[in-house]
């Protein structure tokens, strides 16, 4: 014995229910990747891995150059924190007007094209690099970071 029309009727709108709920969920999802696309506007510039200089260095020889750059970091930082005005400048008397925002800007990207360079050394391409840093992007989005 077959569904009765009630029945039949039944099982669409519960069908169509489900769907429904889908498209919000959708909808919410695109708004979110729209709201993302804003934030990154034109091209995304992605750090060019150092191929030649280190790629045959061992663990202890990348510690060691994240450390230098790291370093150079904290010494711009202490710069920027107890010597720059509000725009993070700073006056030398022998360079002159010194931005030091731009400074540390540059070293903690030094940093991130280390780190690239380290990821592609160990086999990461570009790809598995993008996977990786979705993955971290979740877990922080996850413990509420952004």
């Amino acid at each position: 014995m077959g569904l009765t029309w009630a029945q039949r009727a039944g099982s669409i709108i519960a069908e169509a229910e489900n769907i429904q709920s889908y498209i919000i969920q959708l909808e919410a999802e695109n708004e979110e990747l729209r709201r993302e696309n804003r934030r990154v506007p034109g091209e995304v510039i992605k750090p060019h891995p150092c191929t030649v200089v280190f790629q045959d260095a061992d663990a202890l020889d990348w510690v060691a150059k994240l450390i230098e750059e790291t370093n150079e970091v904290v010494q711009e930082a202490v710069i920027l924190e107890e010597n720059a005005d509000e725009d993070g400048t700073v006056d030398h008397d022998k360079y002159g007007l010194v931005d030091v925002k731009k400074r540390l800007s540059m070293e903690l990207t030094d940093v991130i094209t280390l780190c690239t360079s380290w990821l592609d050394a160990l086999g990461c391409d570009e790809e598995e690099r993008g996977e990786l840093q979705k993955r971290v992007n979740e877990k922080n989005k996850d413990r509420g970071c952004f």
